[in-house]
């Protein structure tokens, strides 16, 4: 009786299914639980397919391209480890990149129920990150109120360092950094704006997404990460401009999307942090903006190491250390002490795995825009073009946070579009 109920849910494919939940819940509200549902889910998925990888599952299966592009980047990867001195922090690395192969194995040929719900799940992820949003709220509400001689006394200015504020960036999203959540954050606007649209869903639902909409975007300039802005102000945008297009004449689209560029940079200056390089723009000092900004020395000590390794780069867990070398021989002293990596994720491939590395980086990226332009699957065109903007200001693939995020929804958004949005 025992082996006829397990062989119905795994008929059923109901454990990827739910696992498949758990993950974008955990993923949105705390990422470092992720690994072990990972692995969870590729031994559920190879239990469901009585352990075999079959001929036809390739057949026809436009992920299963993507599947190669990313086994063979991470292959390379794993064999920038025979140029590393630093081995361990190279296997550190490739470990915490292992969503690389998890999910493109448990998502290549994912199941009829997860593609038959895929709309739930994507939808699962931006409630997740809203209720972690709520979260950040309620923690910097507790960190701002004191009782001082039977009185409630509110001060969002932490004691050691009064000029910062728990109400604003990393102060905000912590344990998360603010630019990998307001990546999170744009997504879950798409995502939800999606919903909207959604004429199946009822009023209510609707609204509730529009709630959640609100929050996110209020949240999003708190946040103050330059990345997540830009994102927004050319993600958003776009994106009604292309639901604009099948109702509204031409003159109408345009001017509509000239007015909310406007509106939103508006917005944008009236944070101090954007507002600081948007002044110095204005006054005719770009140059001194670029030769200040942290990413400028940098980029510039990045540049000079793939100089001497362009081929190959020099291994993958020896970015840090080499590049540590040149801040010192630059006398670029916060750099060296602070340990900080590229800050750009196509020159961090650079420098680990060289040109050959980011080749195969990049075709992925070009893949994935291939087939939202073939399949006019616009959440999934959109969600790279947000991944771009962030890999220029971050080395995303170095967090659980960013390796994760991408390698999940560049597989989960692939199926977004085959089927009826029913679900809600």
């Amino acid at each position: 009786m025992l082996s006829y109920k397990i062989k119905d849910i795994l008929d059923r494919q109901d454990l990827t299914f739910f696992v498949s939940m758990a993950v974008v819940i955990v993923m949105s509200l705390y990422v470092y639980y992720l690994p072990p549902l990972m692995i969870l889910w590729c031994i559920f998925w190879l239990w469901e397919n009585n352990f075999r990888i079959k001929k036809s599952m390739f057949l026809e299966n436009k992920a299963s391209v993507l599947f190669f592009l990313f086994i063979g980047f991470y292959l390379w990867q794993i064999s920038g480890l025979l140029l590393s001195d630093s081995i361990g922090t190279g296997f550190e690395r490739i470990f915490k990149r292992l969503s690389f192969l998890l999910f493109p194995l448990a998502l290549f040929y994912p199941g009829e129920k997860i593609i038959k719900n895929i709309n739930l799940i994507i939808r699962l992820f931006a409630i997740g990150t809203f209720i972690f949003i709520i979260y950040c709220f309620g923690h910097a509400l507790h960190n701002s109120l004191s009782m001082l001689n039977g009185k409630w006394i509110f001060n969002p200015h932490p004691a050691d360092y009064d000029y910062e504020n728990f109400f604003y960036g990393s102060r905000l999203s912590d344990p998360v950094h603010p630019s990998y959540l307001s990546m999170y954050i744009v997504l879950s606007i798409l995502i939800s704006l999606e919903s909207i649209f959604d004429n199946s869903l009822k009023y209510f639902k609707r609204g509730l997404y529009l709630t959640m909409i609100i929050v996110f975007v209020v949240l999003l300039y708190l946040l103050s990460s330059r990345a997540g802005m830009l994102s927004a102000i050319i993600v958003l945008p776009l994106y009604f401009l292309y639901k604009l297009s099948v109702r509204f004449p031409r003159w109408i689209i345009i001017l509509s999307l000239f007015v909310m560029v406007i509106i939103f940079l508006r917005i944008a200056w009236t944070n101090d942090k954007l507002y600081y390089n948007y002044d110095g723009v204005t006054k005719a000092q770009p140059n001194e903006i670029f030769k200040n900004d942290i990413r400028n020395n940098i980029w510039k000590s990045a540049i000079g190491v793939i100089k001497r390794n362009f081929i190959l780069g020099v291994g993958t867990g020896d970015a840090t250390e080499e590049l540590k070398k040149e801040f010192k021989s630059r006398g670029y002293v916060d750099g060296y002490y602070d340990n900080l990596n590229a800050h750009n994720q196509y020159i961090e491939i650079l420098l680990e795995n060289g040109i050959i590395g980011l080749i195969l980086f990049l075709r992925f990226h070009f893949y994935i825009i291939f087939i939202a332009i073939l399949e006019r699957n616009l959440i999934y065109w959109l969600f790279i073009l947000m991944m771009i903007i962030f890999f220029f200001f971050e080395s995303g693939l170095n967090r659980l946070a960013g390796v994760s995020f991408f390698s999940l929804f560049a597989f989960l958004l692939l199926h977004v579009n085959t089927q009826k949005v029913t679900d809600g």
